[in-house]
């Protein structure tokens, strides 16, 4: 991920997983392409699901592409801290 003014100029992913998870990765990472960093914190598992036509029983790996955004936050919060 790279922020430029509290932008995201460009957000990547890496996953070894189902077909639902490449999918949600993806999603996601389109509709964060310029959007400010504190989207990372928006993102829904509810809302992924819904777009991709995911089955409930995939539900967790909504939760995981979630979890992986949250810590691309975190991680940029805490950037060059001690």
């Amino acid at each position: 991920m790279r922020i430029v003014d509290r932008q995201i100029a460009e957000i990547r992913f890496q996953t070894f997983a189902c077909p639902h998870t490449i999918a949600a990765c993806s999603l996601a990472t389109e509709r964060l392409e310029g959007a400010p960093v504190e989207a990372l914190l928006e993102v829904s598992p509810d809302a992924l699901a819904a777009a991709l036509d995911v089955p409930v029983e995939k539900m967790g790996r909504m939760l995981v592409v979630q979890d992986a955004l949250w810590k691309c936050f975190v991680a940029w919060e805490n950037r060059g801290l001690p």
